[in-house]
């Protein structure tokens, strides 16, 4: 398994999640996925952020996605 990045796309752009995993398909260690996280607009109740990182959520809430470089996870392409 590689190291590589992870794209992190909003789930409230669906065209833009499309686009970048058209993009980078066949990119190696690269791997797009959608923001599992739900808002508050979303969730019934109040959530708790979890997320480390806070310069992730916020370039997920201004660019729709963030892209994080590295060791922390492995990627597996089909």
């Amino acid at each position: 398994m590689a190291r590589g990045h992870l794209v992190i796309v909003t789930r409230r752009d669906p065209s833009l999640y499309t686009y970048l995993e058209e993009t980078f398909h066949d990119v190696a260690g690269v791997l797009v996925i959608h923001d599992r996280r739900t808002t508050l607009l979303d969730a019934p109740t109040p959530t708790v952020e979890r997320r480390r990182r806070h310069e992730v959520a916020t370039q997920i809430c201004v660019y729709g996605y963030a892209v994080v470089a590295q060791g922390g996870f492995d990627v597996q392409h089909p």
